[in-house]
């Protein structure tokens, strides 16, 4: 589905299925940034309410950054595994494990409800008994074992530690076999739970306009949580914003850009001197660049 510039008529986990298929299609061409893309569809199919839209931005950012724990609970779960979903019904079992696995908030019954719905408004509604049957086995089973234990996968018992241990946090195997490696099953248990926690949003003042401590005040003062970046000079961490940042006060008028402050330190590591000429050969939205000519 291509976002149109009509309100279609369709809920959030829709929406957010719809998200997923469009960013699992980019991925042989190259991906469009994932937050991009999210906007883009909220933007051309609203309007949507703030709380609707911050759900929408949980449930495909939560998906994809556990997409590999999910397929495995989806598959394990399936007859036959070699069996082949169409992306929109992987999309919306995909969603609903999430839920049921990770999202307290949510009744797994709602989760499973709304799969069911979206599957049955798509060109693949038989496949609505099967996502009814493995939602509700992956729910009777977070009921009897509860978050921690319903998050792991019955069967990877067998498997070595590392192999497991990829498969849980949902990384790529051969990242964590380069860890265990270099730093142990433990530190790198540690580093793939950390790589799993939603970061909050960080920007970059542009002194040029404004110092620090007037965009610190003017956020503070619209009630948002903002505090000092903990290294660079110029960073300010937003904690429990899940808006986008353009509705931030002062995004318009030019007072930051969103960068996250491990990004900000390159320009204070390359030192810039006044009259060089730097060639940034890796350049994507620029936020390096323009923080070497700040």
């Amino acid at each position: 589905m291509n976002p149109e510039k009509t309100r279609c008529r369709i809920n959030t986990r829709q929406l957010a299925a719809s998200v997923l298929v469009k960013w699992e299609g980019l991925s042989q061409s190259g991906h469009t940034p994932l937050a991009q893309l999210t906007e883009d569809f909220l933007e051309n199919t609203g309007p949507w309410s703030a709380r609707d839209r911050a759900l929408v931005r949980e449930l495909v950012f939560g998906v994809v950054r556990w997409l590999a724990l999910l397929d495995r609970h989806i598959d394990s779960q399936l007859i036959s595994r070699k069996k082949r979903l169409s992306n929109i019904v992987r999309s919306h079992l995909r969603i609903g494990v999430f839920q049921i696995l990770f999202l307290d908030r949510i009744p797994f019954s709602a989760a499973v409800n709304e799969a069911v719905k979206g599957v049955k408004s798509s060109n693949h509604s038989w496949a609505a008994g099967l996502v009814n049957a493995v939602l509700r086995r992956v729910a009777e089973r977070r009921e009897s074992l509860g978050p921690e234990m319903s998050r792991r996968c019955e069967d990877t018992m067998g498997l070595n530690a590392v192999a497991r241990l990829a498969i849980e946090t949902s990384h790529p195997f051969w990242m964590v076999n380069r860890w265990v490696g270099r730093y142990g099953l433990e530190k790198t248990r540690s580093l793939c739970k950390s790589n799993n926690i939603q970061a909050p949003l960080t920007i970059r003042v542009n002194t040029l306009a404004i110092t620090r401590d007037d965009v610190l005040k003017a956020l503070t003062g619209h009630g948002i949580d903002a505090v000092p970046g903990r290294y660079a000079p110029e960073a300010i961490m937003i904690h429990g914003y899940s808006g986008s940042p353009v509705a931030i006060p002062g995004f318009k008028q030019g007072w930051f850009h969103v960068q996250d402050e491990a990004a900000q330190l390159v320009s204070y590591c390359l030192a810039p001197r006044s009259h060089e000429i730097i060639l940034d050969a890796c350049a994507g939205p620029g936020g390096k660049t323009t923080h070497i000519a700040q």
